[in-house]
């Protein structure tokens, strides 16, 4: 649990100092109407549970309220058997639409999908696991910069090569992005 949450902070820190060199144009598209609006490069750092890794993704929003991203997750497992990988990433590809689309809070359904290329603690085959992620995105902007806090309410299924679909209970997010002017 505690390496867990190191890895989340870590990926959210990175995600911060990485992406605060864009500019703060943003800030007054914010105040004057929707949160996610206009053609701009985007920027997420999230951290979650379930199978999916902590992501960094890039991306653009794309008018009116259309995000599309994609990126890479990451995870150690320095407890894995002997022999097995003990890093892994995936591929994710990630599409949210923002139905409420307001000044300050944004919300909308979302679908991910994670390739795994590679899993921590095991030998499986490039993308012999993958995970569709249909979801609801929520963002909100406190502060009168380019930056939004999120999280999203996800119900993820496992398609593992050679077995049933996997449905897991609900997972919630926790998303910091900067919206590049």
């Amino acid at each position: 649990m505690r390496r867990h949450m190191l890895k989340s902070v870590s990926a959210l820190t990175l995600s911060a100092l990485v992406l605060m060199a864009g500019s703060w144009a943003h800030a007054e598209e914010q105040a004057a109407g929707k949160l996610m609006s206009g053609f701009h490069p985007f920027a997420l750092g999230a951290t979650s549970g379930g199978p999916q890794t902590s992501m960094i993704l890039g991306g653009v929003i794309v008018d009116p309220g259309l995000i599309l991203m994609a990126g890479l997750g990451l995870k150690y497992d320095g407890n894995a058997a002997k022999g097995a990988d003990k890093v892994g990433f995936d591929f994710v590809l990630h599409l949210e639409y923002m139905l409420v689309n307001m000044a300050r809070f944004a919300m909308g359904p979302e679908v991910t999908y994670h390739g795994f290329v590679s899993q921590a603690g095991s030998n499986a085959d490039a993308f012999s696991t993958n995970v569709v992620v249909p979801g609801w995105a929520f963002w909100f902007a406190p502060f009168p910069v380019p930056l939004a806090l999120g999280t999203a309410w996800n119900l993820p299924i496992t398609f593992q090569k050679g077995a049933d679909p996997v449905l897991q209970t609900s997972t919630w997010q926790l998303r910091l992005c900067f919206i590049f002017g």
